[in-house]
């Protein structure tokens, strides 16, 4: 027999309320952060205009400084949206 798969009841036009996604989205990364340094890995993010690689100990390197957008766009010709 089929099982079925719980449906989340939609509001005006299907959307899900944004703080119900905020919530969902905070609690996976969370998860995901927990998994990467179970498993001994680091996590990366951007903070101040650089990747980080953050470990478990808490230890971050800086390692890579990201050009702006701007810049980018100017180098690149792109538009913006």
């Amino acid at each position: 027999m089929e099982k079925r798969k719980k449906r989340i009841k939609r509001r005006d036009e299907g959307e899900i309320p944004t703080e119900l996604l905020i919530k969902i989205g905070k609690e996976a990364a969370k998860g995901a952060i927990n998994e990467n340094f179970a498993l001994g890995l680091p996590i990366h993010y951007i903070e101040d205009g650089y990747l980080i690689r953050e470990f478990k100990n808490g230890e971050k390197i800086k390692f890579k400084k990201l050009t702006p957008i701007e810049e980018l766009r100017k180098k690149y010709g792109s538009k913006k949206n």
